[in-house]
């Protein structure tokens, strides 16, 4: 092996270790917040109905139209509505310690898509976004206004009602 080969061999050996250290050594490992850790387990599914009542209740106070809330929808309707408006949100630490990673499905059958994405918290953790991994999508970001082990009540900055899309387990 002539020198410049052996130069060439031990510099290549040499990158692979300074790279090998720079993604390994000098990895920052995100910390999981106490409130980040309830969101995690299984995942959180959006209970239509009860948003659904909610508007409804909040309209009928608006426009002084009593029973409003009682609308109910039924048979084929009520099955295209539930199709139309699936969604659930899962959780979780990513294991490389880069934050907290979601996977957003929405939709039933033929129309069911997955958003996988990061959750980042604002500096209190009163509200979060949620950056999709693709260009595809833009940024979602919620107000936090209720969370307990069985209920995630968030409020999505872009809505137009004020009312918070309630989510169980």
């Amino acid at each position: 092996m002539t020198n410049f080969k052996k130069h060439m061999a031990i510099s290549a050996v040499l990158a692979l270790f300074f790279i090998g250290f720079s993604v390994t050594g000098c990895k920052k490992e995100v910390k999981i917040s106490e409130k980040s850790k309830q969101l995690f387990g299984t995942a959180w599914v959006y209970d239509a109905e009860a948003t659904r009542t909610e508007v409804l209740t909040k309209s009928g106070e608006a426009t002084g139209i009593k029973n409003l809330k009682d609308i109910k929808l039924q048979g084929d309707v009520k099955k295209m509505a539930e199709a139309l408006t699936a969604k659930s949100i899962f959780f979780a630490a990513d294991k490389q310690g880069r934050g907290i990673g979601y996977i957003q499905t929405t939709g039933k059958g033929i129309l069911k898509s997955e958003i996988s994405g990061w959750l980042t918290w604002n500096q209190d953790e009163t509200s979060f976004t949620l950056t999709p991994t693709d260009k595809k999508h833009q940024p979602s970001t919620y107000k936090v206004v209720e969370i307990s082990p069985n209920k995630l009540l968030i409020l999505n900055d872009a809505s137009k009602t004020n009312t918070p899309e309630i989510f169980k387990r």
